[in-house]
């Protein structure tokens, strides 16, 4: 809301605040009992039918329902993913190949999770991040997220998009 009130060039604020969602979004997986998460989220996949494939993420279906290390590997590449995609994004610079390589990774992900159809998700979420990155990172790759005025903004920008999640 303050880039598009205050900004005299809101898309480079909202692209401040893109990256700082996914960004603290990938942050927020770096814990414990996300590999459970994901080894439930596809067990109950509607697209992973297959029972091999749901009991190679358990330890030792049905007697050890704890995450499997091939669930713990998915776990961490989706998180890896996730903080990739703004890394990249904010390193393209609006150069065509890296920004092309940041819209395939942020297909990759939202598009995963999509699939995988998770419980208690709310799935627009995912389609409307897509529709923002094309139209921030895409359609606009000549904005720079770094071109935030006046500086007052910027200042309050780094503070929310920084600060706060630290605190959170």
């Amino acid at each position: 809301t303050l880039c598009f009130a205050f900004a005299p060039e809101w898309m480079a604020g909202a692209k401040c605040v893109q990256l700082a969602l996914w960004f603290w979004a990938g942050v927020s997986k770096l814990n414990p009992h996300f590999p459970a998460v994901v080894c439930v989220m596809l067990s109950n996949s509607p697209v992973t039918r297959f029972a091999w494939f749901r009991k190679r993420l358990y330890r030792s279906y049905p007697d050890d329902l704890r995450p499997s290390s091939f669930a713990r590997w998915l776990a961490h590449a989706g998180t890896a993913l996730e903080l990739g995609v703004p890394l990249v994004l904010a390193a393209s610079g609006g150069g065509p190949t890296l920004t092309l390589v940041g819209l395939a990774m942020m297909c990759a992900l939202h598009g995963f999770i999509l699939s995988s159809v998770p419980m208690a998700v709310p799935l627009e979420w995912n389609v409307v991040v897509l529709y923002g990155g094309f139209l921030l990172f895409g359609a606009h790759a000549d904005v720079s997220f770094l071109a935030v005025q006046p500086w007052w903004l910027a200042a309050a920008l780094v503070g929310l998009r920084v600060v706060v999640p630290l605190l959170g």
